[in-house]
């Protein structure tokens, strides 16, 4: 089911849009990739947050904002300045223009947010697609993939439309990271960031020693293996002084045996 508070945003967005000159963000397509994006070029920056509490307002704007689709999330537990939302969203059934309606429509993208003290960047990206395309004589055809692969006649409106839905999200997320979070929120940010530093370096130190106990027994397996191998030495040493006895000792034989031949021709 459609969220319709996403949809009465875009509503309102629209009217906006429709009586104002302001510029709004577009998707382009990042030179380097090949794909469409959406970001700041420049950092925004939050007067009143810490990096911590910054991405934290962020953290939150998600869980609220995508409460009723489908969504996870990843937050950085290593220097805990990022965190990441990869959402699916549906959306309503589009005609574009006369010929083409688009119905059974899902959007998919990953939200990412960057913080670095007061400051922070946001990229709309991974965006996917997934309809199924009606003509006027019925005729369909699905489509379910990126939306750079996206060939369909329709894709110019397709792509208004998306720019229009990212900066109603804009607008939500830019105003959730100027609003002060509660202090049951600051708690939660502080014990998950405690729980994943404990964790951490439970796992540095797990790491370590494994690390310890592999040297020991590499070490014993490598004196046992130089133990080996000097016992097999001693062995093969002695083997070498029995055959080099039992050959002088049969060498002494033939001596002696050559000596009494001579003395009995004698």
């Amino acid at each position: 089911m459609l969220n319709m508070e996403i949809v009465k945003r875009i509503a309102l967005a629209l009217t906006v849009l429709l009586t104002s000159t302001m510029a709004m963000a577009q998707l382009e397509v990042n030179k380097e990739t090949k794909l469409y994006e959406m970001h700041n070029e420049e950092l925004i920056t939050v007067d009143r947050a810490g990096t911590g509490e910054l991405i934290n307002r962020f953290y939150h704007w998600g869980l609220e904002e995508f409460k009723d689709v489908k969504h996870n999330v990843e937050r950085d537990d290593t220097t805990f300045r990022g965190v990441v939302f990869h959402v699916t969203i549906p959306l309503v059934d589009n005609h574009f223009g006369v010929k083409f309606t688009h119905t059974k429509r899902q959007l998919g993208f990953d939200v990412r947010f960057d913080a670095e003290k007061k400051d922070y960047s946001y990229w709309i990206t991974n965006i996917g697609y997934k309809t199924v395309e009606v003509d006027r004589k019925d005729r369909t055809e699905d489509y379910d993939g990126k939306l750079e692969d996206f060939k369909g006649a329709a894709k110019r409106g397709l792509i208004e439309e998306l720019d229009l839905v990212f900066n109603v999200m804009l607008d939500s997320f830019s105003m959730a990271g100027e609003r002060d979070l509660t202090d049951a929120q600051m708690d939660e940010y502080d014990s998950w960031k405690d729980s994943r530093k404990d964790a951490r370096d439970a796992a540095a130190k797990a790491s370590q020693e494994a690390a310890k106990e592999a040297a020991a027994v590499a070490k014993n397996a490598a004196k046992e293996a130089a133990a080996a191998e000097k016992e097999e030495a001693k062995e093969v040493k002695a083997v070498a002084k029995e055959a080099a006895a039992a050959i002088k000792a049969d060498e002494a034989e033939a001596a002696k045996k050559a000596r009494e031949a001579g003395t009995e021709k004698e």
